[in-house]
């Protein structure tokens, strides 16, 4: 079920934010970058809600801590990519692979650091 949220939003994210960097440069990737971290929030209690979970905040936690890096390395990556390169397709590139690698962090930080399945 998560998936059904999580991969839509990741697989979105990246060229969105290339988007903005071309249209607006790093400041506007960075707002990009807060609202979706925002609207991360958003969604968490949402699910929240419609599930009915026993701790709201938890969720919130786990949405944060699972999708969030994958939001900042993005975002890291991009600033980065401003320095070397230029190319759209090298932005677009260098954006979806801070996006897997954040989610592969943010995926070891709540199995391993939060202790889902210990």
């Amino acid at each position: 079920m998560l998936t059904l949220f999580v991969l839509p939003l990741i697989l979105a994210f990246a060229p969105a934010a290339v988007w903005a960097f071309r249209a607006g440069g790093l400041w506007r990737v960075w707002l990009l970058g807060v609202f979706a971290l925002l609207g991360l929030i958003l969604v968490a209690l949402v699910l929240s809600a419609v599930y009915s979970v026993p701790s709201v905040w938890r969720v919130v936690l786990y949405f944060l801590m699972f999708v969030g890096p994958s939001v900042l390395f993005t975002n890291a990556a991009l600033t980065v990519a401003n320095v070397f390169e230029s190319a759209l397709w090298t932005q677009l590139i260098t954006a979806l692979v801070g996006s897997l690698a954040g989610l592969a962090v943010g995926f070891v930080v709540v199995v391993y650091g939060l202790g889902v399945w210990s």
